[in-house]
């Protein structure tokens, strides 16, 4: 069979569960994690108004999800993911203030993440999509400490005028988060089984997917925000 023939094969045998989203959706899993997520912390945060009483409830809710998980429990539309998502949530929404107005501190943030790096390659593996929480507690911190590693990161350097690129680039991620996510997955396998049928040298392969891929998602997220604005629930 000619190269061209099989590319438009493959695709054809990879679209129906790529536009699905692998079992019943598992590339959107977040969305409705996020949706729940947003509702139960909706209703604690706003009856709830001691920030130590909040991070009991955050506490006592994370570790609902790591019951669930550990008694292998699943609720439909990725439900039992939502209780351990509200606990990051809502220790996000508890330290935001106290975050926004730490100083920036170089070597602090470099060995956060020196540590966060370590502990993920030590830890079993959390996978949020079917509620895998590895070590509840210190896959928890671990995570908690690498994302204020990265905060403290992006304090220290984006000061700086050579950072412009990267804070647009982050501002762009951050506006287009569910379409980076929603298709990312679904563009990378087109993009590898395209790349499959030219002869490139093994250590470009992944950058130049990386490029093509980056450049589509940014030219679909233009396309989707001007004439499908409601794809992503936006007017």
């Amino acid at each position: 069979m000619k190269p061209y023939k099989q590319l438009y094969y493959n695709i054809l045998i990879y679209r129906t569960p790529l536009y699905k989203g692998w079992i019943n959706g598992c590339a959107l899993w977040f969305i409705p994690v996020l949706f729940f997520a947003e509702i139960f912390s909706y209703f604690i945060i706003r009856y709830i108004k001691s920030n130590c009483l909040i991070l009991l409830t955050a506490i006592t809710i994370g570790t609902i999800g790591y019951g669930l998980y550990f008694f292998n429990i699943h609720f439909p539309y990725n439900i039992d993911v939502s209780f351990y998502a509200s606990f990051f949530y809502l220790i996000g929404y508890i330290s935001k203030n106290k975050i926004i107005h730490y100083p920036p501190k170089h070597t602090l943030a470099i060995c956060l993440l020196i540590v966060n790096i370590i502990l993920s390659q030590i830890l079993p593996r959390t996978d949020m999509a079917w509620n895998n929480c590895g070590w509840y507690g210190l896959n928890a911190i671990n995570a908690i400490g690498g994302t204020f590693a990265i905060i403290l990161i992006t304090k220290t350097y984006f000061d700086n005028i050579y950072a412009t690129p990267i804070k647009l680039f982050f501002k762009w991620a951050g506006h287009n988060t569910i379409i980076i996510l929603g298709l990312s997955q679904i563009i990378s396998t087109y993009i590898k089984i395209g790349f499959s049928y030219f002869f490139v040298p093994e250590i470009m392969n992944p950058f130049l997917r990386h490029i093509f891929l980056w450049i589509i998602l940014y030219i679909l997220s233009i396309i989707i925000r001007k004439y499908f604005p409601k794809i992503i629930g936006q007017k």
